[in-house]
């Protein structure tokens, strides 16, 4: 796995040089979890669920942060098992880690729609607005077997705004520190045979903010103490723009479509030492644009032929545009290169239901087809680029859900066969169990496989003296095993899973000479862990939730840590009503991490608290305000590249 300050590495290109001189030397919450119910299976879509009977699950419904400023990044940070990496304040790169995974090893989709670019793998969530969102799922575990490359960690679905029964009209405003402003406005509209919905939000930031320096350099050595500086070059603005709309053409049948587009325009500060030791000499001018667009089509038929059968097909489309310029680098001749992608994917699947005698049966077929296209290009003759690079996917997907005891006991086999251009062929599996023993008790288990083919940057990245790609890397792999329970009565729940990762042919970027590192396949991982989630209402006016998570990820056959993985974070959260006043409030503690494979460099323990208070009123409105970071503290994700403190926000709003 890469460490943390490397996420982006591909992308900014920047202050490269520095890094290998230094290190060259150097070797959610209980409530909202998801039970397994009765089998849920005709009409179960990925925009509907993607969740896996037996998952352990979150489900995360914005709507209960409307009345706040968080982004979608905030509100993963404060999930069971997931640990969040910020490389800068509002609009700057943002990547999810699950279990210990690294940022590639998570599998995104929005609305059916895979996230993870052929280019680059990670997902930055900067880039997927909160306020378009109806529900986020996070299923913690490897979950190849259903959702293929990518998903060694887990799966974040984001299933965005849809129509319900009623019309519905949000406005919000929100303004605070760094001079930013967002806003986000949806309609939603129900018809006689179908629904609507439309979404706009807009962010844009200064960005600007002061910072104390690390206490130690790139190589662990120190420098003294700390400085407050001014992090520079942070400006973006964002917009995103979501159509939506259901038809039902009978009773039986309908279609469903979705386009959702993004673009931002921001600058890059590049990492802390840019800041520091360069400018102003060296002046600050990186810039970067990304354009988005995922369309998403879908169409169902729940009686095909026969009562227990339905049909759905559908395609889906991804083009992501990504370019970056600096003119003034640290090192080496200016940059101005274009990174694009695009993915069109169809499917086609068959969902059977039966029952014989005590017994209820589920069985999904789905065959599915991917073809994965990237490209760079310069304006710059001299520029060294990946050229153009395709790779076509073919999947069979089988899965058999069997319910005994009236459901109370279910098994879930699933098996996944796939071929990629150019990968070796893959069978995936997973085995998982869920059990109701009492009306309050959830036991489930799974053991399963998992895989990520590498992606081209890995592959083929151009070799510039201080990095180039490897194509000889191997698919990373792995098998998992968690098992657990939730108790769920009416006013308490709490959740406890423990899980085990072995992850071989995972792939870093190490250092192969003195001036230069490439990505390799390194030994065996394993990570062991204990996640625990509370939730309880003990008062009507009163909701508590916690949840902790201890990780042990380390290489195989030794005592060195995998980076950028913490051992220790805990989430506490409170919410009180006295009307029309609600006060909220969050503790996030991170544990101390190497941020290097040597572990001679490591970012500090962090506790940061946030405080808010919303007032409603008139019914439909209301005003929020709110002071993340109270206690002021420096906060690093990742080394070299330090966060806000204390900032100050305030939130207007309606929703009908």
């Amino acid at each position: 796995m890469k460490p943390r300050f490397t996420q982006n590495l591909l992308q900014r290109r920047r202050f490269i040089f520095l890094i290998l001189l230094l290190c060259a030397p150097l070797p959610s919450k209980a409530s909202d979890s998801a039970d397994i119910g009765e089998i849920q299976i005709k009409g179960r879509n990925e925009y509907e669920s993607l969740e896996s009977t037996g998952s352990f699950a979150t489900i995360i419904k914005p709507d209960k942060y409307f009345d706040q400023s968080k982004t979608t990044s905030e509100i993963l940070s404060e999930t069971l098992g997931v640990d969040v990496t910020n490389l800068g304040g509002e609009g700057q790169l943002s990547t999810v880690s699950i279990r210990g995974s690294s940022a590639e090893q998570v599998a995104v989709f929005v609305d059916g729609v895979r996230l993870n670019s052929s280019t680059f793998g990670a997902v930055d969530f900067s880039t997927i607005p909160l306020d378009a969102i109806e529900r986020i799922e996070v299923i913690r575990g490897a979950t190849s077997a259903r959702f293929g490359t990518d998903a060694i960690g887990g799966v974040i679905n984001i299933v965005t705004k849809e129509a319900h029964d009623k019309r519905s009209i949000d406005v919000k405003l929100t303004g605070g520190s760094f001079l930013t402003l967002k806003t986000a406005e949806s309609w939603s509209e129900p018809f006689k045979n179908g629904d609507m919905t439309l979404a706009h939000s807009h962010r844009s930031t200064a960005g600007d903010f002061t910072f104390k320096t690390a206490a130690v350099n790139m190589a662990g050595g120190r420098i003294g103490a700390s400085r407050t500086l001014t992090r520079e070059n942070n400006r973006s603005i964002a917009e995103n723009v979501l159509v939506k709309g259901r038809i039902r053409l009978s009773e039986n049948t309908k279609i469903s479509l979705a386009n959702d587009f993004f673009w931002t325009n921001r600058e890059v500060p590049g990492m802390e030492e840019e800041t520091t030791l360069l400018s102003p000499t060296n002046p600050l001018e990186a810039k970067q644009e990304i354009f988005r667009n995922t369309s998403n089509v879908l169409f169902e038929i729940e009686k095909f032929f026969m009562d227990p059968l339905s049909f759905q097909s559908g395609a889906t489309f991804f083009f992501d545009d990504d370019h970056f310029k600096d003119p003034t680098p640290a090192i080496g001749n200016p940059i101005d290169v274009t990174y694009i992608s695009y993915t069109p994917e169809a499917h086609a699947q068959v969902m059977h239901i039966a029952s014989w005698r005590s017994i209820n049966l589920a069985s999904t077929a789905r065959g599915q087809y991917r073809f994965d296209h990237a490209k760079d290009l310069s304006p710059i003759p001299s520029t060294p680029t990946m050229g153009s690079h395709t790779r076509n996917t073919g999947t069979f997907f089988l899965e058999e859900v069997v319910g005994f005891l009236g459901d109370r006991l279910i098994l879930s086999p699933q098996i996944r066969l796939e071929k990629a251009t150019s990968r070796k062929f893959r069978a995936s599996w997973r085995v998982g169990l869920s059990g109701k023993p009492l009306p309050w008790l959830t036991l489930k288990s799974n053991v399963q496989t998992a895989y990520r083919y590498p992606n081209f940057s890995e592959l083929y990245y151009p070799d510039q003296g201080y990095l180039r790609g490897n194509p000889r890397l191997k698919d990373e792999h792995s098998l998992n095993f968690d098992a657990g329970f939730i108790i769920g009565p009416k006013y308490v729940s709490l959740e406890f899973s423990f899980f085990q990762n072995r992850i071989e042919n995972q792939i870093i970027f190490v250092p192969i000479s003195a001036t230069t590192i490439e990505p390799v396949n390194t030994n065996k991982a394993i990570t062991n862990g204990v996640e625990v989630g509370i939730s309880m209402d003990p008062v009507k006016q009163l909701h508590l939730e916690a949840n902790y998570s201890w990780m042990d990820a380390k290489f195989a056959g030794g005592r060195l840590r995998l980076p950028g993985r913490p051992e220790h974070k805990l989430n506490v959260g409170v919410r009180g009503t006295i009307k029309p006043v609600i006060l909220f409030g969050t503790l996030h503690y991170i544990g101390s991490f190497p941020s290097n494979t040597s572990n001679t460099v490591w970012i500090s323990q962090h506790t940061a608290i946030d405080l808010g208070t919303t007032v409603k009123f008139a019914k439909h409105f209301f005003a929020t305000a709110e002071v993340r970071d109270v206690t002021n503290v420096q906060i690093y994700d990742a080394r070299g590249f330090p966060l806000p403190r204390r900032s100050y926000w305030v939130t207007l709003g309606a929703g009908i």
